[in-house]
């Protein structure tokens, strides 16, 4: 597996992201306090929008699900940011971190005109950003759905050509709606994001998630419960919800359904006429960017009601409203067990931090080879912490770019060896295999070659 593995799976609107080791202040909590521990992200501004780098755990008050607790960890991540023409200043080694940018265009509520418009907001974004960003472009269209449109492992030159190739249907016509999402549509819409949720939750250290869209016109109560169950699904991914207006004329009544998704999410909602200006307020406000660490005395609670507040005057927080626990393995449902499994595969630190990973050790019984097909036989060796338990198999095919990828999972009681049947055909190239241990979650994996 060659150094930087990044895989991206679409699977039902799903894209993964490993394989990035984000130095994080709180990696070593993983075998001190386990699953009990929380990471909520947040960014801190002062009254003229400039962030603030220097709070620390006593400058803070934290109530989850209405009680007290106290904060385990704070740790910043200080992030570049241009100010009026200046250079963007290098940051040092010590406070210089990786974030992801996440764009998702929604073409479904976008114009001719406000697609331009975002494409020059995201333009200016990658090409004035630092070293330390990386940056995702996902788009959701009625039809298709989700799709992931690239990044992550391209250079930005890459990132830029596919952004200038992104269009609207020929056919589709950018019409007044009387409300957003309802119906078979809106449930469509819904499980993409919940999907996405479940991506977002593997990617490890700090992360930005931006809407970008035109006009949202206001909404009735039912239809605003279900853009608020929008917002709390990516918060619940370890992010806000920003939101960028990328329409030209601003009317107070027509988005309000779009700053009720950033603050029920606990983001922002940016709204500037000139391009440049956008870009400047959005590096300035995402800056200062700390993660607070607290440990859950609630074993029953799955999601937790989150209210940051700061105790010096002046300084608005931004920080996610609500999140989930982190699930133990045997607690995940059959989605999020696949990313776990594509996590292992691949290396990432979401995988490594929630359970003991091995590689294991394959002998090939038999190989055939049939036109575009390969067809093995293995025997697996099975380490003395699987012996004769039962296991959940996963066999995983992508093809040479590590994308769109298949996977098989059963059960099945493993002894000392393993016989494991796998076959690749057209651009499925690349199989893997991944075990897992469904109450300890101890995996063994490995690619077959």
């Amino acid at each position: 597996m060659k150094r930087s593995l990044w895989i991206y799976l679409l699977l039902g609107g799903i894209l993964i992201h490993n394989g990035w080791a984000f130095p994080q202040g709180h990696q070593k909590l993983a075998y001190e306090v386990g699953v009990n521990a929380q990471i909520i992200p947040m960014s801190a501004l002062d009254p003229q929008g400039n962030p603030v780098f220097d709070l620390k755990a006593e400058d803070l008050e934290l109530s989850v699900n209405g009680k007290s607790y106290p904060i385990y960890l704070l740790t910043l991540y200080r992030f570049d940011y241009r100010e009026g023409r200046e250079e963007p200043r290098e940051l040092s080694v010590s406070t210089a971190s990786k974030r992801v940018i996440f764009l998702f265009i929604d073409l479904s509520n976008s114009s001719l005109q406000s697609l331009a418009r975002s494409k020059e907001i995201i333009g200016k974004l990658i090409r004035e950003s630092s070293s330390h960003d990386e940056f995702a472009l996902l788009s959701y269209r009625e039809g298709p759905g989700l799709k992931y449109l690239g990044g992550l492992d391209e250079d930005k030159e890459q990132l830029l050509q596919k952004l200038e190739k992104l269009k609207l249907d020929n056919l589709q016509t950018y019409q007044r709606k009387s409300c957003v999402y309802v119906g078979m549509e809106g449930q469509f819409y819904l499980r993409s994001i919940t999907n996405l949720k479940y991506a977002l939750m593997a990617v490890p250290g700090p992360k930005l998630f931006f809407l970008m869209t035109d006009r949202w016109p206001s909404c009735k109560d039912r239809e605003l419960n279900f853009l608020i169950e929008i917002s709390q699904e990516i918060s619940q991914a370890g992010t806000p919800l920003n939101v960028i207006y990328t329409g030209q004329f601003f009317n107070n009544l027509d988005q309000n359904a779009l700053k009720i998704m950033a603050e029920t999410s606990g983001g922002k909602f940016y709204f500037t006429p000139e391009a440049d200006q956008m870009v400047s307020t959005i590096r300035k406000s995402t800056a200062a960017y700390y993660e607070l660490v607290f440990i859950s005395d609630d074993k029953a609670a799955d999601t937790f009601e989150i209210e940051v507040k700061s105790k010096r005057e002046n300084v608005t927080l931004h920080t996610v409203k609500i999140t989930q626990r982190k699930k133990n393995y045997d607690r995940m449902d059959s989605l999020q067990k696949k990313v776990f499994a594509i996590d292992v595969a691949a290396g990432g630190l979401w995988s490594r931090n929630l359970a003991s990973v091995r590689k294991a050790a394959y002998s090939i019984n038999w190989f055939e080879k049939k036109r575009n097909e390969k067809h093995w036989s293995i025997e697996v060796d099975i380490p003395k912490e699987l012996r004769n338990k039962v296991v959940e198999v996963f066999l995983i095919r992508f093809d040479d770019n590590y994308q769109d990828a298949d996977i098989e999972i059963y059960k099945n009681i493993v002894r000392w060896k393993e016989t494991l049947n796998l076959s690749t055909s057209g651009d499925k190239k690349r199989p893997y295999f991944v075990m897992v241990e469904p109450k300890s979650a101890f995996s063994i994996y490995n690619h077959v070659e």
